[in-house]
């Protein structure tokens, strides 16, 4: 079974896209995640947070994410963060230690 790790991943306006925030975490992956809100400086209350793997965006593999928000987060905040868990998922960026955010919009 491959190994099972939660990061912390922060996340910025250019995922707004409505009242939402949309966007592809990288972590080469299929399995299915676990996500749950870490920060939410300044921004709408948040009214849901749906994630599913996916490998639909160029064939990158990682976790879809959706946050939808009460008012368009754009502009409003000064931190947004999510945790996340999925099983055998590694990092994504050069420097080996994070993960890539791909905007969705």
């Amino acid at each position: 079974m491959p190994e099972f790790v939660s990061k912390r991943i922060n996340v910025d306006d250019a995922s707004a896209r409505g009242d939402n925030f949309e966007f592809l975490v990288v972590t080469h992956s299929m399995e299915a995640p676990i996500v749950t809100l870490a920060d939410n400086s300044n921004y709408p209350h948040v009214r849901d947070v749906y994630a599913r793997q996916t490998d639909e965006h160029h064939d990158v593999q990682g976790v879809h994410v959706s946050v939808r928000f009460e008012s368009p987060p754009a502009g409003k905040g000064t931190g947004f963060s999510i945790n996340l868990a999925q099983p055998g998922m590694r990092p994504s960026c050069e420097d080996g230690k994070n993960y890539l955010v791909i905007p969705l919009v």
